[in-house]
């Protein structure tokens, strides 16, 4: 006898055209949906004038949002970049000058005794 399991509903977006201007936006693109959507709807409220003002002040405010975007993400590389070259230093340095043949337990202490001078 053959069991169907119940389908499987996929997740709501974080946001969608009814909800957008009842959340709290939590990242930048959510705020600039959020600024979309309310363009939309003052459009037909506002008068001729106060509707460029509008249009002019969410303009500079999506100005603001997409250059704040972009100084994180460039935020983000540099971390990242800094992390990849910090571990790639500590690998390089793990080795023991000698002038001649070692062991390995003396190897392994002189190691340890690098790691330890390494941490305050």
């Amino acid at each position: 006898m053959k069991t169907y399991n119940d389908p499987v509903e996929p997740l709501p977006p974080l946001i969608t055209e009814k909800n957008v201007l009842g959340l709290t936006p939590k990242s930048i693109s959510h705020t600039l949906q959020a600024g979309q959507a309310w363009n939309q709807r003052m459009g037909d409220v506002l008068s001729s004038p106060s509707r460029q003002r509008y249009k002019a002040y969410t303009r500079r405010v999506e100005t603001q949002l997409r250059v704040a975007e972009l100084e994180q993400h460039t935020l983000i590389q540099m971390r990242l970049s800094h992390k990849e070259q910090t571990e790639k230093k500590a690998t390089s340095r793990m080795y023991t000058p000698s002038t001649g043949p070692i062991k390995v337990k003396d190897a392994k202490v002189t190691i340890s005794a690098k790691v330890a001078r390494r941490r305050p």
